[in-house]
């Protein structure tokens, strides 16, 4: 039930970005859109996101994110997973320690774009 709450919250997030400040009723982002979630559901979460409630949580969500500096880029996956798959890895099976764990929670992937800086997280390293 987690994995389905959480999933869903992912959904709306990249529907609310991709298209909530392009729709135009009628527009083909509007077809787009009801091709993914039914028109009548859209129009109760468009009105919800229009509410002053929602647009100040997303606010305070936003400024909340652009605070954080020296974050995990393991996604879904726990501290409990990496720190088996490090021990796994070592040739005696011994726990890793703190540091290793923090060091390989924030490898970046030189390929990918990330959002957030790495100038903190690579001096605490």
């Amino acid at each position: 039930m987690e994995t389905v709450n959480d999933t869903w919250r992912q959904f709306k997030s990249r529907v609310k970005q991709k298209y909530l400040d392009a729709l135009e009723y009628g527009g083909s982002k509007w077809n787009e859109l009801c091709e993914l979630v039914p028109e009548d559901e859209l129009n109760v979460l468009i009105a919800y996101w229009n509410t002053s409630p929602a647009k100040e949580q997303s606010k305070k969500n936003k400024r909340n994110r652009q605070v954080l500096d020296d974050m995990h880029i393991m996604g879904p996956k726990s501290y409990a997973i990496l720190r088996h798959k490090l021990q796994q890895e070592d040739p005696n099976k011994q726990e890793p320690s703190k540091a290793k764990l923090y060091k390989n929670s924030r490898i970046r992937n030189p390929n990918k774009t990330y959002k957030t800086s790495y100038r903190k997280t690579k001096a605490n390293m």
